[in-house]
This record gives C-alpha cells, structure tokens and sequence, in this order.
C-alpha cells in the first residue's frame, strides 16, 4: 500500500483479556513528495554521472590567471600608406601589448576626431593585433590616423598618415597598373620547356599467374594476376578465350590497373569452359599468362517432374487439370457458318471539299454485317489511321463511319476504308479538300518544286486508271472493287536507284524508285544481294507502298558491298533494277577539305558584326576539329563570338567589332587523315575613347524642337485671370435617395483655365472629410462630387466653393437619404419561392424539437465507463502497449478525459498516443520499456460529476541493458539535455500556465523582403507565439488573395516557426505575401514583399543540370543520327541563290500601335538558307515585343507595339551557299502629342462624355 502526508501520526495497539489489557505505540511520519519527482529513476546510473561530471568538473591546480601590470606599448607601429589610387582599399595593422588585459581600450582618431565605422571603415582588435581597414578610399580620405590604446596604468599612441590621389573624370589609365605585366605574361608567347625524357620500362613480365577456375552453371568466375611494368603507359592488356579475341558483352569484365589485371565472367556456361590467355605488350616485347575455366553445365532439358512430391504430386494435378477441363468442355455445336467476302453495297463518297476547322462524316455500308470475323481498317495516303483524340471509328452491323471533329489542311489526302474477312476483302476510298481560311500557299510547297510535284501528280493519274476485269477462277480471294477497274499493266520502274560509294561503315544505306502500276494487288517485289535472295535482319528494312520501293540497311558492314537487285512481279510481266553498294573501312577516310572558302571583310567600323562561313568535307567524320585562329593564336571563348560546325556547314559570327579584332583569320579543320585550312582578313576601324556623335539622330532632332518650342513658351508668359469663378450651372438636390444608393453632384465652373482656382466642398457648413465613398473631380471646368454609396446620417446641406486671386463663388444642394429599418422583417425571398419561407420554419422548428429532445436525454448524466481497462502482464520492452476502454455519454462536448501514470499525469512523447472519440477510449505506447511499468489510470469528468478506470502494466527489460552513456567524449554534458527532453532528470521544462494559451498571436519577427533573380528559391520565415494553441490556424495570401497550392509552394508551421517556400520563383510571383495568424481570441498579420528580376534576352546555354554534363553533347549525336537520312539524299549541283517573291511594303503606324512586315522567299526547302533582319543598317536586336517567322519560304517580322524611335529602314537579307538577296521597307511611327486632348473621365457614374458635352 502507499502512505499519503495524512497517515502521519502516533499508532498504538491495544491488547485486552479478562485479566486486563497491554498497550504498545509508535509514531510514523510521512514526508510529503512534491508535485515534481526529484529522485532519479536509476539511482545507480545517476551516481555514475555524478561522478563523471565532477572528475571533469575538477578545477586544476596551480593556476592561477595573473592581470598584466603594465602600461599599453605598441611593439609594431602603424605604417604610411601613399599615393593611393581612388577606389583602392588601405588595411593598417599594430601590434599593441598587453594583449591578455581585460581592461585594454583601442580607439581610432582622424585628424584628432573619432572615426565611425560602417559598412566601408572596419576596426578590429584580437590577441594584440589592431587593425583598420578602408574600402573604396576616396580624396577627403586623406588625413593623419592615430590609434590610442587604453587600460588602467596608461596610454599609448601609434600615428599614420594616408594620402589619396585625386583621379580625373575621365578615367584613361588602368584600374589595376600593377597586373598589366601579369596580363602581357599571359598574353605573350608561352617558352616552351624542354620535355623531360621519358622514363625507360623493360618488357612486361607476369608476376603472378592467371589461377584455374572450376564451377558450376551458373556461377561467377574470376581471375587474377600481377604484371611489371605497372607504370607504364605504352602497356596494353588483351584477353582471349581458346586463342581467339575474348567476346565483348556484359558477362565479360576485364579490368587493369596499376598492375593487377582481373576478368571476371558472370553467369558461367558449358560453352565458356576452355582456355583463357592475358597479353601484355609494349614497346619493349610482351608477355602472355594462361589459365583454364572449367564449367559443370545443367542438363539442357529437364525430363523428371520438378514436383516437390514426385510423380505421384503429378498425377494428382492431371486429375485436377482433366476434372476441371471436362466442366469447362464445349459442347459439340453446329458448324461455322461460310460467308462470303466483304461487298461495298453503299461506298464512300467520292469526294469532299470543306473549310478549315469544319467537321467532316464519312460512312459506308458493306455486307455480310453478320459475320463475327469482319474486320475494318481505315488508312490515309496508304498508312493506318493513328487514333486521336479528333477521330472517331465506329462499325456496327455493316455501318461503318468515321467522323473528324475540326478539319485543318494537313488532313486533306485520300481515305480508305478496308474490310476483310476469312474469304476475302475489299476497299472503298474517297478524296478530302480543305480550304484553309486566310493565308493559302498557292503554290507547291515540295522540296523539289514543280518537278516533284509533276511525279506527285502522275502517280495520281495512275490510280485512276482502270484495269481490266481479272480471270474469275484466279480472282476467288481478291477483293471486289465495286468503283474502280485496272488496265492490264506489266510492272515498270519509273526511276531508277543511285549508286552509293565511298559509304563509310557504320552508316545507313537508303535506296529508293517509283513502281507502276501502282494499284495493282498481284504485284510482287523481291530484294535480291548478289544473285541471292536477302535474308532477313534487323539491319535491313524494305517497303513497297503507293509505288515507292524503298530498302534501308542500318548500321553497314564492309560484307553489304556488293550488287542489290529488285525484282517487281505481276500477272502480266516482271522487271527489275540493280544497284551497286561499296561501303569503305571507317580506318581508310578521307582528310577534311575546303569545298568553299571564307571571305575577307574590309570597312567595318566599331559595333559591326562580322560573319565568316565555309563548307567542309567529309561530312560525317566523328573525328574532325576544327579551330579558329586570329593573327596566328587561338581564339578564345567570348559572348560575342559564336562559333557552329556541323554537317559540314562552319562559320563564326562576331558581334560587335572593335579596333583590335583587325588581323588575319584562319579556319583550320583536322582528322587523324590530315588537315586543310582557310584564311580570310578583316579590317575595322576604330573610333575615339569618347562618343561625341549621338547614338540617336532622329530622337535629337524632336529633343531640339522641343526644347526650342519650351524656350517660346517661356518667354510669353501666361495672360493672368482677372474675373472671378463663377457657376454656370448649380449642384442639383437629390432627395428620394435610399441608403445603400450613391449621390452624384455636378456643376460647370468658371474661368477654366486659371491655375489659382481653388474648389472646396462643405458638408453642413464644415469642411467635407476625406474617405473612400467620397470622390471629387475638378478638371475643365467641371465639378464633380460623387458618394458611392450614402446613409441616414449623411443627410443634409452640401456646398461647392470656388476661390481665387479675384473673388469667390458658391453652389449648395440638399441630400436627403431614407434609412432602412434595423432590423428587417420581411421576406429576402426572390420572386417565386414565397412558399420557401414556410419549409425553412418548418425545418427550424423540427431542429428544435429534435435538440430539445436530445437535450432532454443527455440532462444531467455523469460519465460512467461501462468496459473498464483491462492490466497488461508479461509485456517485452521494444513491443507496443493498447488500452482501451468504453464510455458514456458519447455526445457530451463538455466530457473531459484525463491519463494517468502512477497518479501522475501521463507526459506527452511521441510515443504516447491517445485516442476519445464516439465512446472509445484508446492509449497506445510503442515502443515501450521498463521504466513504463505501472498503474495507469483514465480520469473521465464532466459537469454532473466523473469516472475512473485502472489496470496495471509490467514490462519486462532485455537481458544486459547498457546503463552508461553511449555519448562520445566532449559530449558528456548533453545527457543533462537529453533527460530534460525524456523528462527524467531534475530539471523539468517549464509547464506553461494556462493563461499562455489564451493570448491572440503575435508575430515575434517579420519575414524579410527578397530581391531574387528568376527561377531561384524563395524564403519567408517568422516567429510566432502562442506556440501550443491548437486553434492556431496559419494562412498565406499573395495581393491579397489566398496562395493557391502546388508542387512549387511549400508551407511549414511547428514550434513556433512559420515558413513559406517558393521553387523557382517567376515575375508572375512578384507582389505582396501576407501570413495571417487566427485563433479563438484574436488574429495577427505579418507581410513582406517579393520582387522578381526576369532574365533578359535567350539563354543560350544548356540548362541540364550538373549531373547531365554531358547531355548537350547527346542531345546533339541523337539530333545527327535524325538527320542522317537527309545526308544521303543527292543535292542539287546548280546554283539556286535565294531570291524575294514578294517584297516587303512600306508600314505606317501609330505610337503604341502595331507593325507587321511580310515577304516571300525562294528556294523553299533549301537547309542552308538563313534570315537575317536590319534596322538602319544595324542588326535588328529582339525582344519580348518582336516576333520572327521563317516558314516554308513566308517571312514575318510582327512588333506588337512600336514607339517612334522604331522609326526607320528595316532590311531582310536571305543567305545561302549560292548568293544572298535583300528587300527593304520603311517604318513610319506617328508619336502621340505631349498634352492628352481625350477626355480621361472613368466610365459609368454618370461621367460618361456624353453627359459633359450635354452639360
């Protein structure tokens, strides 16, 4: 049992017979224990700590810290700092002793006066090391510094004097002299040092030897062995298996580094088994190791049952297999109905013209619809319909129809529809013209003009052809064309494939003709490689389709050279073509060539550009480099250099030309084959240091004007106003006003023009105050009063009061406003539901009938637990504890429920979890330990009275508990915060009294403004109390409006710490961030601003992050590999330089208006044409308002709003290999006058300029 303070007392006993009685006492006395537990719970640990903690507390002996005594002396003194450069920092430094005196003051003084340090002069002063130090020095720098230092026996005093040199205006010399030489070091010619001999190795000898493996199927290998010279960087290690090169593949591994080579093969197999050699060679000899694998296979087919019972699990499975197939079995049914092939009874129209984005409907009918086994397919230009989200395919009982919701250009062709079944199929087509709306390229847009669109045109006649009706008997299973009959036709080839040679290896073939007929179902095409028919491979790929036989061959080999025929085959002839392949060694190239030369450019003046290009060959060589040189050197990286070699197109651009760009430059490509080079020569003349031209003629012309025209101006000054203001018209009364309406006053006013004129408005003879319903205006001559919306109490006199420098006038009107009642009485219903009033009283009324009735149950009922806890016994530290308990009432909002642990209230831990809700009362604690063991008690109060429940729980510890501290050394004082945190030591946090918790919340620190650059992280943090409440609702609002929620933004609010996060920022983001705090006793609000500094122009570099370094060079291989098929194509040997179609037209515009320029250019499909645009001769620089577009020969330059110095000559200049064309416009740009004549009256109000004129 437990004593309590009460049982204190004297205790006797008191015997008693007939004979008479005895009595002995005693006196017991209880200690009360406070409300906090100061006693450890391991006594025995806790003595171990204390004696840890004073073996580390023990105070040396023998020291004893000792104050100098003695004056301050400088023993190192400042030093002069002369001709100083403006702009330079000055650090000065003094060594100054006593170092070690507490008492020890340093100051600084400027010219006798104490200096005040900030963000440019710092003063610092540890260990005896005084410092001083100025940044970004200036003239009135220059004085005498002195440094006093002070403690109780004296001073001492160090001087220095510091003297700036005043720098002119203009700065002509350099900003830092003293690294020139360094420069002209790293620019100068480099010496070349003498390379130091090369190291002599011996020929390689194996130190140790490959081992003999032995294994089963399956398993992994591994050799090993040593070899010398590991330092040599000549030696090269090979492996072979059986005395051939071992197979590459990701079994085999073979590794060697410094010395020790291994190979290991994974997932060993019969067929591995042999011999396995390492050579090592250099240029000394070589040297060879040998071991043998030996590899135990598997039977290759298992012929025993892989039953875990044998045969006898076997047999027991067929019978299961054979019962449940005879359940399953299908009964014997009739036979297949035969139907015939597919026939068109209805087929699709022949054809169809719409406009652009109208939706089109085609549908057929075709029989037998009963057959289970007919399929449809529907194709367009003779591929399969890809499925879209605009297409819709239905087919039922014969019904086939296809419906398209928007019809654009690219879906015009010819559609077919095709049915097949066992027995046959059959096809039905129909043509689609779409017109597009605005814009129509009339002519044709085939890369080989009209020529390609003459062979286009042929195959379609050749569809339209008839052919002959078929034999009968041979035509049994082909299908029924109800709409077309073809001509009887042997095949014939219409073009005739290229010889390719000089292919390098590793490349793709692509040969390709035209074949008619092109409709003919009975044609055959063979591929044939030297008289042999082709074999099939992934490598190789054919295709006959509409007439086209293509044959592409992936990746080839020395073996594909040779002879390729094609072999086409109807019923009425055959013909065939033959085409040569040679396909060189990669190894036997070719060394790169200058097919055309870059050219010199003279003339140019700074900020011109310079663009240099050049064609090169071969094409696909991966090894080629090429490099620039300027006068001999290198080229180093700058933005205004822009650099580009590919498909055998090089060039450079320089931006903006300065003197010193002037000289030779050289074009030099290189492969392992050899190298060739081009040179060309630029000459740019420089201008003066200072600009004294203006950058903008036209913009200094209308500055002249204008500043002459303000001259004019000011020299008449304005006629002075001699009348006095007068109202022309009166403020009007407004009378039959309900609250909630708004007011309007207005009156015309006299003289307009008079800047003295003063207007006042009174309300009831005092001045009208400021606020937000009020809002006036008095602007030519018109004077406004508006209140948006008024009440009772504005009611009354207001008057208009003009004044100036001459005389007065007044205007007065009465506002008389009804209030509405305070409380309002009738219905707020809408017209129409005048019966829903009655169904929400009726509602009301049931709601009150029902809480009176559950008022009526639920009075005064105590709580009661009719399922107490139940002890737990046996328990294992590490496992998980549950209590759980039944309690009525469950709907009282007013029940409190309280968890006890040795009638002490249960602490809070992450560990304890608690759980009241509909009549269920849950404790879980996991993990739990011995030190949990106890009486655990569930306390459950209310207003009519409370309940309690109690079970017991033993824990039961793990065998050989570590009692010590498991801390590292340094750490030991930490266990004190560690038993605060678990609650077990002395010191216990502070329980916070219950007042804390109903404070309103108050922002402790403010988030900071941010100033950040595009796509970088935001990050607003602030402090707020109460931090217990669990009322506290935190919200973030952006201008105003609440923060939506995303992947982007992230809000965090624990402990007291409010934080909002932002990944990759936008302009967008920009604005006003506002966090509102609210709980059950008041609000707070806290706001910061974000501003966003967008990124100007292109970015031009990748964007891959670091871990994809080399990602652009990937990206660029696989850009490469898709354009490789057009490498192939034969290009055109006569010059086609570009030429303008349409000219670009003169533009008129107004300021802010838009501008659009448009022309046409030829060739259409030429990859080497370039569009360059000019203004005044210059590049024309973008931005945000211009757009560009280059499209199939149509050239657009849209500016969405121009000004007037966009005023001027715009010139487009078209460039390819063969020459360059220009075609120019000019821009006019009408400015807008300086005074805005336009009424600027806001719309709505009665403010309209209809109403003002009418006045």
């Amino acid at each position: 049992m437990a004593t309590v303070p009460e049982d204190s007392g004297i205790y006797m006993c008191k015997a008693i017979n007939a004979a008479g009685e005895a009595v002995s006492s005693t006196t017991l006395k209880v200690k009360p224990r406070s409300a906090i537990s100061g006693e450890p719970l391991q006594p025995d640990a806790w003595q171990k700590i204390q004696l840890k903690e004073a073996e580390m507390n023990k105070v040396p002996e023998g020291f004893q810290e000792v104050t100098p005594q003695m004056p301050p002396v400088f023993t190192k003194h400042l030093s002069n700092a002369e001709n100083l450069v403006e702009g330079s920092h000055v650090y000065l430094e003094a060594l100054v002793e006593p170092k070690g005196d507490p008492n020890l003051k340093i100051e600084w003084f400027k010219n006798g006066k104490s200096i005040t340090t900030g963000a440019r002069i710092r003063s610092t002063f540890d260990f005896g090391l005084v410092t001083l130090s100025v940044n970004g020095v200036r003239p009135d720098d220059s004085a005498i510094y002195t440094c006093k230092a002070t403690n109780l026996l004296g001073e001492a005093v160090s001087t220095c004097t510091i003297k700036v040199e005043d720098r002119h205006w203009l700065l002509a010399n350099s900003l830092r002299p003293e690294a020139l030489p360094l420069i002209d070091a790293l620019e100068g010619p480099k010496e070349t040092k003498g390379e130091l001999p090369e190291p002599a190795y011996e020929g390689p000898v194996f130190i140790s030897h490959l081992n003999n493996v032995v294994c089963s199927e399956g398993e992994n290998s591994h050799f090993e062995c040593r070899v010398e010279p590991a330092k040599d960087p000549t030696l090269n290690i090979e492996f072979f298996a059986n005395g051939k090169p071992l197979p590459s593949g990701a079994r085999f591994k073979g590794n060697h580094e410094f010395g020790f080579v291994t190979l290991d093969i994974n997932s060993c197999y019969s067929e591995d088994s042999g011999i396995y050699t390492v050579k090592a060679t250099n240029s000394k000899g070589q040297a060879s190791t040998s071991g043998t694998l030996k590899c135990t296979g598997k039977s290759d087919i298992y012929l025993q049952t892989q039953h875990p019972q044998g045969q006898a699990g076997l047999e027991k499975v067929q019978e299961v297999d054979d019962a449940y197939a005879s359940k399953l079995q299908r009964q014997d049914s009739k036979p297949e109905a035969q139907y015939p092939k597919p026939v068109w009874t209805k087929p699709l129209q022949a054809e169809f013209k719409l406009g652009e984005a109208q939706p089109l409907h085609l549908e057929a009918t075709v029989e037998p619809k009963e057959d289970p086994n007919l399929r449809i397919e529907w194709y367009f230009n003779g591929k399969a319909l890809e499925h879209g989200s605009r297409f819709k395919m239905t087919s039922e009982f014969g019904f086939v129809t296809l419906d398209l919701i928007e019809v654009y250009e690219r879906d015009q062709g010819i559609y077919t529809c095709k049915a097949w079944n066992k027995a046959g199929e059959a096809f039905t087509t129909t043509t689609i013209y779409c017109s597009t709306k605005a814009g129509l390229i009339e002519k044709t847009q085939h890369p080989k003009g009209q020529e390609g669109l003459g062979k286009i045109q042929e195959l379609e006649e050749s569809l339209r052809k008839e052919d002959a009706k078929r034999d009968e008997a041979e035509d049994g299973q082909a299908p029924v064309f109800t709409s077309q009959i073809y001509s009887p036709m042997p095949p014939r080839f219409i073009t005739q494939f290229q010889d390719i040679t000089n292919l390098g290896e590793g490349e793709i073939a692509h040969f390709e003709a035209s074949l008619t007929p092109v409709g003919d179902q009975t044609m055959r095409v063979e591929w044939f490689f030297n008289g042999k028919t082709i074999e099939a491979s992934h490598r190789i790929k054919t295709v006959h389709v509409f007439g086209m036989v293509v044959l592409e061959i992936l990746g080839t080999k020395i073996e594909d050279s040779g002879v390729y025929t094609c072999r086409a085959t109807n019923k009425w002839g055959q013909a065939e073509i033959s085409v040569n392949l040679e396909c060189v060694d990669i190894s036997k190239g070719q060394k790169p060539k200058f097919t055309t030369h870059i050219k010199s450019v003279t003339g140019l003046k700074d900020g011109d550009s310079v663009h240099f290009e050049c064609t090169l060959i071969p094409v696909g060589d991966p090894s080629m480099r090429v490099e620039w040189f300027h006068n001999g050197r290198p080229i180093r990286h700058s933005t205004r250099i822009k650099q580009v070699s590919d498909f055998g197109f090089v060039l450079m651009d320089i931006a903006y030309t300065q003197s010193h760009d002037t000289g030779e430059y050289v074009c030099r490509a290189k492969n392992k084959f050899g190298e060739d080079f081009t040179r060309a020569h630029v000459e740019c003349i420089g201008k003066g240091g200072v600009y004294y031209d203006t950058l903008q003629p036209d913009s200094l012309q209308k500055i002249r004007e204008l500043e002459a025209l303000a001259g004019q101006q000011a020299a008449a000054p304005p006629t002075p106003v001699t009348e006095p203001p007068k109202f022309i018209t009166q403020i009007t009364d407004v009378t039959t006003l309900k609250e909630g309406q708004s007011a309007h006053f207005e009156a015309r006013l006299t003289p307009v023009n008079d800047p003295n004129l003063v207007v006042e408005w009174f309300y009831n003879g005092k001045k009208l105050p400021h606020g937000h319903r009020y809002r006036t205006f008095h602007d030519f001559g018109i004077v406004i009063l508006d209140i948006l919306y008024c009440y009772a109490e504005n009611t009354g006199e207001y008057e208009c009061r003009a004044t100036n420098l001459v005389g007065s006038d007044t205007t007065k009107a009465v506002l008389k406003c009804s209030s509405k009642a305070n409380l309002i009485l009738t219905s707020q219903l809408p017209e129409g539901m005048e019966g829903g009033l009655e169904k929400i009283q009726s509602l009301e009324e049931s709601m009150i009938k029902t809480r009176d009735e559950q008022v009526s149950e639920t009075k005064g009922q105590a709580p009661m637990f009719t399922v107490p806890l139940s002890n737990i016994d046996s328990l294992r530290e590490g496992e998980s504890a549950h209590f759980e308990a039944r309690l009525t009432p469950t709907d009282d909002p007013k029940l409190k429920v309280e968890w006890f642990w040795n009638n002490k209230p249960l602490r809070t831990g992450s560990r304890f979890r608690t759980f009241c809700d509909f009549g269920f009362v849950i404790l879980e604690i996991s993990p739990v330990y011995p030190e949990d063991s106890g009486e655990y008690s569930c306390r459950a109060s209310n207003e009519y009275g409370q309940a309690v429940t109690t079970s017991v729980m033993k824990v039961e510890g793990k065998r050989s508990i570590i009692i010590e501290s498991q801390l590292p050394k340094g750490m030991e004082g930490t266990i004190d915060k560690i038993a605060e945190l678990e609650g077990l030591g002395q010191l216990r946090p502070p329980v916070l009294p219950e007042d804390d918790l109903g404070k309103p919340p108050e922002f402790i620190t403010q988030p900071a403004d941010l100033t950040l650059v595009e796509y970088t992280l935001a990050h607003f943090e602030c402090r707020l109390t109460p931090i217990n409440d669990p009322s506290l609702r935190v919200e973030w609002f952006h201008n105003g409006k609440p923060l939506t929620a995303g992947s982007r933004f992230k809000t965090i609010n624990d402990f007291g710490f409010v934080i909002l996060e932002m990944s990759g920022v936008d302009t967008r983001d920009a604005g006003l961030y506002t966090c509102k705090a609210t709980n059950n006793h008041g609000e707070a609000v806290v706001s910061c601003k974000l501003q966003v500094r967008g990124r100007q122009g292109v970015i031009m570099e990748p964007q891959l992050p670091n871990t994809f370094s080399s990602g652009t060079e990937s990206i660029q291989k696989l850009e490469e590999d898709l354009h490789k098929k057009d490498e192939v194509m034969e290009t055109e040997d006569k010059p086609n330089p570009p030429r303008f179609i349409v000219d670009l037209r003169d533009f008129e515009a107004q300021e802010a208006g838009k501008a659009h320029f448009d022309c046409r250019v030829e060739p259409v499909g030429d990859p080497t044409l370039r569009i360059d645009w000019f203004f005044n001769g210059r590049p024309f620089a973008t931005g945000s308002r211009v757009h560009m577009i280059n499209d199939f020969g149509f050239v657009v330059l849209d500016m969405e709003y121009v000004y007037s110095r966009d005023a001027g000559e715009y010139i487009c200049r078209a460039t390819n290999r063969w020459g360059t064309a220009t075609s120019k416009a000019k821009l006019t740009c009408k400015a807008k006058h300086d005074v805005v004549l336009e009424s600027q009256l806001p719309e709505g109000r009665g403010m309209s300029g209809d109403k003002l004129k009418g006045a």
